[in-house]
């Protein structure tokens, strides 16, 4: 390894106030930014010639990096117990395979349970508002002519659905995530995480990536760049697709778990974790795996400032009303125009095959799934546009509603993630994983509607 860093130290120009050799290692371990700043033609001419003896320096110099630093705290470390209590939990978190679980069961029981209960009793109070504010503009609508009418009130329609549906899920899913992220919790959720990462065949560096999946897949995405290995990161990106976003986890609490019940919304995430397992499975055939060591700092357990988890929550939601109630209101009133020149059944009479005869759910509900491509959070609110109500029970089954969020799960989440995915992995590759995502996603939803259905002994 020391050959390899001098020769690239020695051909290294001036860096500045930064140290040459530092420059030179983390141009041997491919580091984005180094490259960018540093990087020249004949380094991967150098990585190759060494290859015989590294075939995979990037991870060997992690290794020893990490080995080092490890020697050295043993050497020059004394550990102190401060809080014997706190200690203890964590052995029983971390260390103990039953309390791992029990530990991973409770911080998704408590995370649905905020969701599903918090979250809906938001959309109802949101939901009434709304129902009340159409209603009292109900005779000032009847009094413009049909065009101004179709779009005012569709827009109005979607406003509301998108406004009740998916704000209170999403700022509760930030609210939690950041409480368990200033408490400490989250650090360890990770490292319990990485044991079951390490039997998919994924780096235990991989949970940090997904995690942050759960909130929005497009830092998720560059999040990636954790992983030393492309094929790896690549892997990663693919599992996305069965990762629930905060804006897909929106349409499965308030679509699915509002108006289908809570046993469903469970469903479709138990449903999403095992299609994320075989996956996994799967592309451990044509990726083959190659397990490297997690490092992850576990800060002290905290108690948390109301005022900083209420904040972090607010800036990572901003994009949700700065960006998407405009596109609630755009999108209600195209639908508005959409049905004003006739051009609805010729959009979704070609997708009659997978809507109707694949998926047994409405025919119009193409329209918000293809609304959804923009932008996950339109979706709910384009499902009471189509559907020409609120009330989803009134116009779908549950098993059907239990279906379109499979199928609205089951996808590349929206067009931001895809334009992440072409820049970190490429056009080609991204354009191959949206489409071969979209068509596995729709089958897993087709197949696994059935079999709900069948072990109801409901029709599909």
């Amino acid at each position: 390894m020391e050959e390899v860093i001098k020769e690239v130290e020695a051909r290294l120009g001036d860096t500045g106030k930064l140290s040459k050799r530092g420059v030179a290692v983390k141009l041997v371990e491919n580091d984005p930014v180094a490259m960018e700043l540093f990087g020249f033609e004949d380094l991967d001419e150098i990585r190759e010639r060494h290859r015989k003896e590294h075939p995979n320096i990037e991870t060997d110099i992690m290794v020893t990096r990490a080995g080092y630093a490890s020697l050295i705290a043993r050497e020059v470390q004394r550990i102190v117990s401060h809080d014997w209590r706190l200690n203890w939990l964590d052995n029983l978190i971390i260390n103990n395979p039953a309390g791992s679980v029990i530990f991973t069961l409770a911080v998704f029981t408590g995370i649905f349970a905020a969701l599903l209960y918090i979250g809906g009793w938001f959309q109802d109070v949101l939901g009434d508002w709304f129902d009340s504010l159409l209603d009292s503009l109900s005779p000032w609508l009847q009094s413009q002519n049909y065009l101004v009418k179709l779009l005012v009130k569709n827009s109005l329609t979607g406003l509301a659905a998108g406004i009740s549906v998916a704000v209170p899920y999403i700022f509760i899913f930030y609210f939690i995530l950041a409480f368990l992220e200033d408490s400490g919790v989250l650090a360890r959720f990770i490292v319990v995480l990485n044991k079951l990462m390490g039997k998919l065949g994924l780096p235990g560096k991989a949970v940090i990536p997904i995690m942050l999946g759960f909130g929005c897949t497009v830092p998720a995405i560059r999040a990636t760049r954790v992983l030393p290995e492309f094929r790896d990161r690549l892997k990663v990106a693919i599992l996305y697709m069965t990762v629930p976003c905060s804006s897909r986890s929106s349409i499965i609490f308030g679509v699915v778990g509002h108006y289908a019940g809570a046993a469903y919304a469970i469903g479709i995430y138990v449903a999403s974790f095992v299609v994320f397992v075989i996956t996994a499975k799967l592309l451990n055939v044509v990726i083959p795996p190659e397990r490297i060591p997690m490092v992850e700092e576990l800060p002290p357990y905290r108690r948390p400032l109301l005022k900083n988890i209420a904040l972090k929550a607010w800036i990572r939601m901003q994009d949700f009303v700065y960006i998407v109630i405009p596109l609630l209101i755009a999108g209600g009133m195209a639908y508005g125009a959409l049905l004003h020149v006739n051009l609805v059944q010729p959009l979704i009479d070609p997708f009659r095959p997978l809507t109707v005869g694949w998926l047994h759910i409405p025919a119009e509900t193409i329209i918000p799934m293809i609304y959804g491509f923009l932008q996950k959070d339109l979706v709910p609110a384009m499902l009471a546009n189509v559907l020409g109500t609120t009330n989803f029970s009134a116009v779908m089954s549950s098993v059907q509603l239990f279906t379109f969020g499979l199928a609205s799960t089951f996808q590349i989440p929206c067009i931001i993630a895809f334009s992440m995915l072409a820049k970190e992995f490429g056009l080609k590759r991204a354009l191959i994983i949206e489409v071969s995502a979209f068509a596995y996603g729709m089958l897993w939803a087709g197949i696994i509607g059935r079999i709900v259905a069948l072990a109801l002994g409901m029709p599909f």
